[in-house]
């Protein structure tokens, strides 16, 4: 048991700290999601802000929130009966916040049992609960079933190209960000940043953007050298703790080779079959074990796996996946060719953070991605929340370990036919589903502009939209192809919800 006192003095310093030490927060959507009854759980890789979302939300409350942190030493051995202690110390401190308390906990995963007692004070004692954890461990798949479906999760990326411009040009709060923060009606100091005097530094910020990630502790760091230390930090602790120590994994020849195949191979499509056929006499492994490490990386959320976009669940599972890291700090790039990658990178990053769900397109032609939205499904900017984010990753993690990685998954699931069984696709009219599909190329040139626009209208006329859009490093215009209307736009205006 922890002593009430120690409890105390814990709420008062923490209060202290977050209050007069924490520098200024940038303000992310996630700090206003609001679930009455139910637990906000906060999930995501490493280093990506949940801290300092829960510092926002403390700041927003701080007359009756408590914060605590169950990485503390001093709360080694937390147990969930001393939440009880935690509740009785905090209204002794504060009686007046008595059936109005939120609490803020973080690295809630510490403390077997948490879920009970979250759900007890938000359905009894209207209490307000924000946790945030290992991601691997608070995933909505992998919540105790004492919470599921009193818990709203939300995914907490690295910054977006909206935050990350927030932070480094100081835009005030409440600057409007984003489409649906209402950019189209923005200020003339917005305007600028789009269009006028201040273009050149956003053009600037963004290729620092694309360079090193949207990490908050990268983005501030002056020199390249403290990123670059940064970056093999968070890498070297997501490797060993949300990997080697979570699952065990102790086949140090495959973990080495598969993780430099994923980072290095990103926005390209991956087999697994193919790479067991590859590295089968380099080293010993099976293919099961290789499925198993696939499937740990997918879970811990460094990276994600795009399947194609096709009428049956089983045809998506038999194609091979596209890659796409959780940031771009954590690309490894060895060519200057990486930089249409890396572009595309940042759109599935952008696209998945709104909500729906993201294939590739490969038929005749290829088109980088097509995005499908049930009503009411997007989300704001800066933030991948609720039923939409939980159905895709269902969706991503549920079709069987290492889905649309080769033959193995067939054999694993056993889904024979694959004749158009599963969801059906492709109706744009549909009343309540919208598809949307983008291609991504640094430039359009003479040598390539019919290949793109090819893929891109073939999407098009699949999903029966009357238009798509392009998106490259800085061209910018309109035009029609075969009677479908393309929008060429540049990277970094979109990100803003400019276009």
């Amino acid at each position: 048991m922890i002593s009430k006192n120690i409890i105390k003095e814990l709420i008062l310093s923490n209060r202290t700290f977050i209050l007069e030490s924490v520098p200024e927060i940038i303000p992310r959507a996630a700090a206003d999601v609001t679930a009455p009854g139910k637990t906000v759980i906060l999930y995501g890789i490493r280093r990506s802000g949940k801290t300092f979302i829960l510092y926002d939300i403390f700041r927003g409350n701080r007359e009756t929130a408590l914060y605590l942190d169950f990485e503390d030493d001093r709360l080694a051995g937390f147990t969930a009966a001393d939440f009880a202690t935690v509740q009785d110390a905090f209204l002794e401190l504060r009686p007046d916040a008595a059936g109005r308390i939120v609490y803020l906990f973080d690295e809630i995963q510490h403390v077997p049992g948490w879920e009970r007692f979250c759900r007890r004070v938000t359905e009894r004692e209207n209490a307000g609960v924000y946790v945030t954890g290992s991601s691997s461990k608070l995933m909505p798949l992998e919540v105790d079933t004492a919470i599921r479906g009193r818990a709203w999760s939300v995914a907490v990326s690295p910054f977006s190209f909206s935050e990350f411009l927030r932070l480094r040009q100081g835009l005030r709060q409440g600057q409007e960000l984003g489409q649906e923060l209402g950019l189209r009606q923005a200020s003339g100091e917005w305007q600028e940043i789009l269009y006028g005097t201040k273009k050149i530094e956003t053009k600037r910020l963004f290729a620092e953007y694309a360079q090193w990630g949207g990490f908050p502790e990268t983005a501030l760091a002056a020199a390249p050298l403290d990123k670059t230390k940064l970056l093999r930090e968070y890498l070297r602790a997501m490797f060993f703790r949300d990997l080697v120590e979570r699952y065990g994994m102790t086949n140090i020849p495959l973990f080495d080779a598969l993780s430099d195949k994923l980072f290095s191979s990103f926005a390209t499509r991956l087999s697994l079959t193919a790479f067991y056929r590859q590295y089968k006499d380099l080293f010993p492994f099976s293919k099961d074990l290789l499925f198993q490490y696939f499937h740990h990386f997918e879970e811990s959320m460094l990276i994600f796996a795009v399947r194609k976009f096709s009428e049956s669940s089983y045809k998506r599972s038999r194609n091979p996946v596209k890659i796409y890291p959780a940031d771009t700090g954590l690309c490894r790039r060895v060519a200057s060719e990486d930089a249409g990658r890396i572009l595309e990178n940042i759109v599935f990053i952008e696209l998945a953070r709104r909500g729906g769900e993201v294939f590739y397109f490969e038929e005749k032609q290829e088109c980088d991605f097509v995005v499908k939205e049930e009503e009411g499904e997007r989300q704001d900017e800066g933030l991948v929340e609720g039923d939409g984010q939980r159905l895709w990753l269902e969706q991503m993690l549920g079709e069987g370990l290492g889905q649309g990685l080769g033959e193995r998954t067939g054999e694993r699931t056993g889904e024979g036919t694959g004749d158009g069984q599963g969801l059906e696709m492709g109706k744009g009219d549909r009343q309540g589903t919208r598809f949307a599909a983008f291609q991504v190329c640094r430039e359009l040139t003479e040598e390539n502009r019919a290949r793109e626009t090819a893929g891109l209208t073939a999407a098009c006329r699949r999903l029966e939209v009357t238009e798509g859009t392009i998106l490259t490093d800085d061209q910018e215009w309109e035009e029609d192809a075969e009677g479908i209307k393309i929008n060429v736009r540049p990277v970094w205006r979109w990100l803003l919800g400019a276009g």
